[in-house]
């Protein structure tokens, strides 16, 4: 065998090689027993239930859902997991509540495990990914710190993923209600999917916006109707107290502003979330002018990708770093199309090292080592989500002719 047939074979076998190792590591998590002590499915299943059972009044009294949640899964032990999740999101967990505490927790690692295959497939069909890209995109993904943390403690992020690969091929296929629907799942957290909304307000997407809204007031309505006018103020009342009392939530370890001034500022709550306001406020305005701006180009959807999901996401009130897999389609609009040959060489050796810190093992030594003591008050994710959000706008921005390749 020749040197360049041996050196080809290499090159062809590499990315192969690295998704496999990152989805046994990956899988590695799915196969793990119940963990009630770090878990977060009882809060998506909790409530659930709750409603399913005829008690639905009761899913945002902390002490009520603490009992429920120790009597379905022993191994909480003392813990607390309250319910976040405003009203409406919680409609589309419903089935669960039809399921056994041990039944719900399997068929939740397997809708994990099949909203990121296909997250990972609509995202090939959307962007056209060639069989290496598409390898790439596997190893990078499985092998993230945040995919791994959302797997570990079985968070939904990855399902909304899977809703925002959704609406991106839903977008690219001209199919608005698929669209209408993963966008309305992307609200589960509004704060997250709110930036995508904005921008697409601005790109006069109108009909598939309306689509939404007509979703998100279905099921809102139906959330309602199930837990009562007085859970509906109850959860208002719990949100508001949960600005001060941020203990359950831990919102200073979320790579955004709000959750780096909370990392300096810890006994000023309430002047920092007025401020993470602002600045999200201002973002907003920054993203709608965008999409306007965006709005005849053929690739205002990779634009949005660039510019709504990243800021959006860093200055959203409140995120942690298992949420930031939502910038998966944005590497993929870097890496496999022609504007990876625009980037600068040097700007793209450092977002490289830049993104390298969300990466296994380095993700793990960050969190564990640096985020998780209470002396370290810099928070380097957020660093780095700040960074790549400027990086990725500036590049929309400064190459709106390369975002895509479409004719």
């Amino acid at each position: 065998m020749s040197k360049e047939k041996l050196l080809e074979g290499i090159r062809e076998l590499t990315p192969l090689l690295f998704a496999i190792t990152a989805v046994c590591w990956l899988s590695f998590f799915l196969v793990q027993p119940f963990d009630g002590n770090k878990s977060d499915f009882p809060q998506y299943y909790t409530p659930a239930r709750l409603i399913m059972t005829g008690h639905g009044a009761d899913i945002y009294d902390v002490k009520k859902v603490s009992e429920f949640e120790r009597e379905c899964f022993p191994s909480m032990g003392e813990r607390v997991l309250p319910i976040y999740l405003p009203p409406p999101s919680q409609a589309w967990f419903l089935p669960l509540g039809l399921l056994p505490p041990n039944i719900a927790s399997i068929v939740w690692r397997v809708v994990q495990a099949t909203a990121m295959i296909a997250s990972l497939l609509l995202l090939k069909s959307s962007f056209q990914l060639s069989r290496k890209s598409f390898l790439w995109l596997i190893a990078v993904l499985c092998a993230s710190g945040p995919a791994f943390a959302a797997f570990q403690i079985e968070q939904v992020s990855v399902l909304l993923l899977c809703a925002l690969s959704t609406a991106i091929w839903g977008f690219k296929k001209d199919k608005p209600w698929v669209t209408a629907v993963a966008l309305a799942f992307l609200m589960l957290k509004p704060q997250e999917g709110i930036p995508l909304l904005v921008y697409l307000a601005g790109a006069r997407k109108y009909k598939q916006l309306a689509m939404t809204i007509a979703i998100l007031f279905i099921i809102s309505i139906l959330a309602c109707v199930l837990i009562g006018y007085q859970s509906v103020i109850n959860y208002v009342t719990f949100a508001y107290s949960s600005v001060e009392n941020s203990g359950f939530n831990q919102s200073e370890l979320g790579p955004t502003v709000r959750g780096q001034l909370l990392r300096l500022f810890p006994d000023s709550k309430s002047p920092i979330a007025i401020v993470s306001i602002m600045v999200f406020l201002a973002t907003s305005v920054f993203i709608y002018l965008s999409g306007r701006r965006f709005a005849s180009n053929k690739a205002w959807l990779e634009a949005g990708l660039l510019i709504a999901v990243p800021l959006g996401l860093v200055t959203c009130f409140h995120l942690h770093s298992y949420d930031l897999t939502l910038l998966a389609p944005t590497v993929v609009v870097l890496m496999a199309g022609p504007l990876e040959a625009a980037i600068p060489p040097v700007a793209l050796l450092a977002s490289f090292l830049l993104l390298g810190s969300l990466m296994i093992p380095f993700y793990i030594f960050i969190h564990h080592n640096f985020l998780l003591t209470d002396h370290w008050i810099l928070n380097p994710h957020f660093f780095v989500v700040l960074a790549f959000s400027i990086g990725t706008a500036f590049l929309a921005y400064r190459y709106p002719d390369r975002l895509s390749n479409q004719p």
